[in-house]
């Protein structure tokens, strides 16, 4: 379950100087969040999606990369969204974090309870804000997967039935993953 920690103002420096323990910790506005390890269906749609993002991204000059990620958007708002995808030209890989965040293409959640709140509310609300070109919440409960946009007042929500697009770059033919054979397959 996510767990808010007592109100104490945080930077995101200060994650390096917590355990590692197995949980994830990420701060926005200088709030700690603490999540458990996720479940065997929410690695399993990660794989998934890397699965089907990695061969259409490669040739485009584009990394996928999965959590533990860090993207930092400022000294008190650190994240780790469970998969990413920026320009290779920007995925040094001697890095460890990313900033600013608006340099990603994609930044994908696979709700948990303990996480829908939080990647719902506050998490949206960065990622838009930020410029991040798409975010992606992934239901395995309700089956769908929402898309946000900058700017968006809400979602395109794909389910069962729908085909979910993603071009990252203008002028190349957009990846297209069948929700139903993506849900299919974490069950």
């Amino acid at each position: 379950m996510a767990m808010r920690a007592p109100k104490v103002p945080r930077t995101a420096d200060d994650l390096d100087a917590l355990p590692s323990d197995g949980n994830r910790y990420e701060i926005i506005d200088g709030e700690l969040f603490v999540s458990a390890a996720p479940s065997m269906a929410h690695q399993r749609m990660l794989v998934r999606l890397v699965m089907r993002l990695f061969p259409y991204a490669e040739p485009l000059g584009i990394e996928v990369l999965v959590a533990p990620v860090d993207v930092r958007a400022s000294a008190v708002t650190q994240v780790e969204p469970d998969l990413l995808a920026l320009p290779r030209r920007h995925a040094d890989r001697g890095r460890t974090r990313w900033e600013p965040m608006s340099l990603l293409l994609l930044a994908v959640e696979i709700l948990s309870p303990s996480t829908a709140a939080v990647d719902r509310g506050k998490k949206r609300q960065l990622y838009t804000s930020a410029g991040v070109d798409q975010y992606w919440i992934v239901d395995l409960e309700a089956g769908t997967v929402e898309v946000w946009r900058p700017g968006a007042i809400l979602p395109h929500v794909h389910a069962v039935g729908d085909a979910l697009l993603w071009q990252p770059v203008v002028g190349v033919k957009a990846l297209e993953i069948n929700v139903a054979t993506l849900f299919e397959e974490v069950q």
